[in-house]
């Protein structure tokens, strides 16, 4: 395996974790591959792979049903969406303090209750 620094691992976990987000929002794939994941990022698979082991240790993706197959934790999907939101805010043109798809309140839980990410916003205003 190709050594990675740790600012780069940070970085590398970061892009991992927004393209399974993006995957997941856009209906592509809930379950992904290093080698899968490595096609839509300029990095290797082994880095991917790397990246995957610290996601998956830090609770933010888990196994999935398929053999070397990852996919997003609850946890997973709100720091990716969080994360996602905040690399491509200028691009999507989302207003601040609106959610993103995969937030809570467009859960079945979160359903016709205030949305925290707009609540927060109201309030920093």
């Amino acid at each position: 395996m190709p050594h990675v620094s740790s600012g780069r691992s940070v970085e590398a976990r970061d892009e991992v974790l927004q393209v399974m987000y993006w995957m997941l929002g856009e209906g592509i794939s809930h379950e992904v591959d290093p080698a899968y994941v490595a096609r839509f990022l300029v990095l290797p698979e082994e880095v991917v792979a790397h990246a995957l082991q610290g996601l998956r240790d830090a609770h933010l993706v888990l196994r999935g049903a398929g053999a070397g197959t990852y996919r997003l934790t609850k946890h997973g999907i709100e720091e990716g969406g969080r994360r996602f939101y905040d690399e491509f805010r200028d691009l999507t043109k989302q207003p601040h303090g609106e959610c993103a798809p995969g937030c809570w309140c467009h859960s079945p839980e979160g359903e016709g209750k205030p949305c925290p990410s707009v609540t927060r916003a109201a309030a920093s205003a």
